[in-house]
């Protein structure tokens, strides 16, 4: 809640969908990590097809969002796959 723009939030379907405990450890230290590896791996993917740098595809990516940031692009990524399909 104090970093939306940085943080990416989870649910029990999304916690569960991830195989982790519902718990704070497991959002610090093993949820963030691999968000931030989903991430990271959507820039290079952009740096790669459109051979550019990485500030530059942050950018693009940013410019192409609709004002959400990355880590609300993954939440919604998550909620549909993770929680929309439990219900």
């Amino acid at each position: 809640m104090a970093l939306p723009k940085l943080l990416v939030i989870w649910d029990n379907g999304i916690g569960r969908g991830y195989g982790l405990r519902l718990d704070a450890y497991a959002y610090a230290y093993q949820f963030i990590p691999h968000m931030r590896n989903l991430v990271n791996a959507v820039i290079n993917d952009y740096m790669r097809d459109h051979r550019c740098d990485r500030q530059t595809a942050i950018k693009q990516i940013a410019s192409t969002c609709h004002g959400r940031t990355l880590a609300k692009l993954i939440d919604e990524y998550n909620w549909l796959k993770l929680t929309r399909r439990a219900l």
